[in-house]
């Protein structure tokens, strides 16, 4: 469902709205994203020497990226196939299939993050209720404001991001290789083609950076002033991990890895915090929920990928069915 919802708020952006409201070429956007995840990490458990000639029979016995591919070679519009024709190198203009290709990219990345880091938040909604209040009156205040800037939410913008702090989609980021030996200053060597990362799970788990580090606390990102300003009575201790300083959900430093670092940093996250602030407002303004079953596994782990599992179930209540 929360894939569906990720798909059907960037269709409209990624392809205009004709191609949104195109049910073939939908049903493909949504396969596509499926069938990349699963086909990407068969291959990577293949010799190398294979993976060129299995990639290309599992490319022509799919057909979801054909049909994406065909639809989006269009004239020009005002959506996000224009932007990457316009920012495209001048010196060496892309071919066609280039840029459609890059775009079958970025809906991939897109989708796949976005869609895995609403999910476990829609999770941290229902095992921590004390910050329902709090955030579906914020969204009541606020939400009409929001949707007219893609500003604003200050609380969901922190509960999103302590949850994408310790339910990262990624527990390694920024990876490079080495074209050359390298050695880093605390003498660690690296050979030709070595490959190395950063351990985004643990640095955002780090109690030096983070008090009471692998506890869930929604609001310690916000304005610390905001969050006593709180109508609900915060003398339980509820709120009371706070950062030293407030952080934007779309702010990156060393100690949170979630976008990448440095110049490789996402560009596409100021757009992805809007989405996810869309969905998950729509459902604090509309609905309870709670997991069947709270004290059932999650999540699972595939490489140095966490996703969530299917079998954990949440039931939407809608507010005026509630007893």
């Amino acid at each position: 469902m929360t894939i569906k919802l990720v798909v059907l708020s960037n269709a409209i952006s990624f392809f205009g709205k004709n191609l949104a409201k195109d049910e073939q070429f939908m049903t493909s956007a949504l396969a596509y994203i499926q069938e990349t995840l699963i086909c990407a990490e068969f291959i990577r458990l293949l010799p190398k020497f294979m993976t060129p000639i299995v990639g290309g029979i599992i490319a022509r016995t799919l057909k979801s990226h054909a049909v994406i591919f065909n639809c989006l070679k269009v004239p020009k519009h005002a959506d996000c196939i224009q932007w990457i024709m316009e920012t495209s190198p001048k010196n060496a203009p892309w071919t066609p299939q280039r840029i459609v290709h890059e775009l079958m990219a970025i809906w991939f990345g897109s989708v796949h993050g976005m869609s895995t880091t609403v999910a476990f938040a829609i999770h941290d909604l229902c095992l921590h209720p004390e910050y329902v209040g709090p955030l579906r009156n914020e969204c009541e205040a606020q939400y009409a404001a929001f949707e007219q800037t893609g500003t604003g939410l200050p609380l969901l913008d922190s509960f999103i991001k302590e949850s994408a702090r310790l339910t990262p989609v990624e527990s390694q980021g920024t990876r490079r290789a080495a074209l050359q030996p390298f050695a880093l200053a605390d003498g660690t060597h690296f050979a030709t083609g070595d490959w190395f990362c950063t351990p985004v799970r643990a640095i955002m788990t780090n109690p030096v950076d983070f008090p009471s580090a692998l506890t869930f606390s929604g609001f310690r990102f916000a304005d610390p002033e905001l969050v006593k300003s709180l109508e609900k009575d915060t003398t339980n201790g509820a709120f009371k991990e706070m950062q030293k300083k407030a952080m934007k959900l779309t702010d990156c430093d060393m100690t949170y890895h979630v976008w990448g670092t440095g110049r490789m940093t996402c560009p596409g996250r100021f757009y992805a915090a809007v989405v996810m602030k869309v969905i998950l407002g729509q459902i604090l303004l509309n609905y309870e929920c709670e997991l069947v079953d709270p004290a059932a596994k999650r999540l699972f782990t595939w490489r140095s990928t966490t996703l969530p599992k299917p079998s954990a179930k949440v039931v939407f209540t809608p507010l005026g069915e509630v007893a």
